[in-house]
C-alpha cells in the first residue's frame, strides 16, 4: 500500500516540478501544492523544493563527505579501522536510504549522519598526517566543471524535441456530482485509475506515443493525463482518441485542455549543462584517494602533540 501511494505521487510531483526544474517550487512545496506532508523520499523532496540546483548541491555535499571519510579505511589494524569502516558504511547507507525515505528532515537520521561523518573525518585525518602530501592533477581538475558544462550542452542539443498536451479530467462527471450528495473517495480513485489504465493500455498500440496519467489527489475523481508525440498536433489528436476510448468505459467523464507544448525537451536534458557542471565541480574538489602500495604494512599511529593519542582497545584483565 505504501509503495503504491509513493508511485502514484511521482508523476504528480514531477509533473509540476518540471515547470521550474532549476529552482523548484519553493519550501514546503509538497504541503502547499499537493496537500501532502512529505514526498517520502529525500531526493524527490529536495528537487521539488529547490530544483536541480538544490539537489545538485546536496549530492555534492554527500559525495565530498563520503570521499573525505574513505581514507579511514586505511587506518591501522584494530579499533581504528573498524570505526572507520563503520563510519563509511553508515554514510553510504544514509545516502542510499534517502532515495526511499525522508532521511534529511528527521533529526534522528541527519544527526547520526553528521556524527558518523565527524568520526570518519577525524580518523581519516589521522591517516593523512602519516602520509606525504601529493597534489594530483590540480590544474587538470580545474577544467572538469567547464568540461561538464560543455558535455551538458552537447546532451541538450542532441536530445530530440517532442510535442505534448495535458488534459484535466473529471471521472465522475457533473451528472453524478449533482445526483449524489457526496461521492466516496474510493469510487473517485477507482474511476480515475480505470480511465488511466484504459488510456495507457491503448497508447501501447500507437507507436511514438507516451502517456502519463495520474490522480490529482486534490478532489474526488479528478485526474490528469499528459500525452507526448512527435509534434503538438499529433499529441492533440492522440489525446482526443485516448480520452474517447476512456469515456466509453467511464460514463459521464469530461476533460478540459490545460496545457500544450511544442518543441519541448526532457527535463533532464534541459538541465544537463547545470547538473553536469556541478558533477564536474564535485569531481574537481574531491580529495584524492590513495591506494596502499603493494608490500607495505599499516603502522600503528604514534601519539604526538598534533595527531592526538592513538585509539587503543581496552586491555583484557
Amino acid at each position: 500500500m505504501s509503495t503504491s501511494i509513493r508511485e502514484a505521487r511521482l508523476p504528480l510531483v514531477l509533473g509540476d516540478a518540471s515547470e521550474h526544474p532549476f529552482t523548484g517550487l519553493g519550501l514546503a512545496a509538497a504541503a502547499y501544492h499537493f496537500g501532502i506532508s512529505s514526498t517520502d523520499a529525500a531526493y524527490l523532496g529536495t528537487y521539488t523544493e529547490s530544483g536541480v540546483v538544490g539537489l545538485g548541491l546536496l549530492f555534492l555535499v554527500l559525495l565530498v563527505t563520503l570521499f573525505s571519510v574513505l581514507p579511514a579505511l586505511r587506518g591501522p589494524p584494530g579499533i581504528e579501522r573498524v570505526l572507520g569502516a563503520a563510519a563509511v558504511a553508515g554514510i553510504l547507507g544514509s545516502i542510499l536510504a534517502a532515495a526511499a525515505y525522508d532521511e534529511y528532515s528527521e533529526s534522528a537520521a541527519y544527526r547520526l549522519l553528521w556524527l558518523l561523518a565527524a568520526l570518519g573525518v577525524y580518523l581519516a585525518e589521522r591517516v593523512r598526517k602519516q602520509e606525504p602530501r601529493q597534489r594530483r592533477f590540480w590544474a587538470a581538475r580545474a577544467l572538469l566543471p567547464i568540461a561538464g558544462c560543455l558535455i551538458g550542452l552537447a546532451v541538450f542539443s542532441g536530445t530530440p524535441r517532442f510535442g505534448s498536451v495535458t488534459y484535466r479530467f473529471d471521472a465522475i462527471g457533473p451528472g453524478a456530482d449533482a445526483a449524489i450528495p457526496r461521492v466516496p473517495d474510493f469510487t473517485g480513485r477507482t474511476l480515475v485509475a480505470t480511465g488511466c489504465e484504459i488510456m495507457e493500455t491503448a497508447a501501447k498500440h500507437v507507436p511514438g506515443t507516451v502517456v502519463s496519467c495520474y490522480d490529482l489527489q486534490v478532489g474526488t475523481g479528478l485526474g490528469e493525463v499528459r500525452v507526448q508525440a512527435a509534434t503538438e498536433k499529433d499529441a492533440l489528436q492522440r489525446a482526443n482518441m485516448l480520452l474517447g476510448q476512456a469515456g466509453k468505459a467511464v460514463r459521464g467523464s469530461s476533460a478540459v485542455l490545460v496545457a500544450t507544448a511544442d518543441g519541448a525537451r526532457r527535463t533532464w536534458a534541459r538541465t544537463a549543462p547545470l547538473w553536469m557542471g556541478l558533477l564536474g565541480f564535485g569531481l574537481a574538489i574531491l580529495p584524492p584517494f590513495r591506494r596502499r602500495r603493494a608490500g607495505t604494512k599499516s603502522k600503528r599511529l604514534v601519539s604526538s602533540g598534533t595527531s592526538g593519542p592513538a585509539l587503543e582497545p581496552p586491555l583484557n584483565r
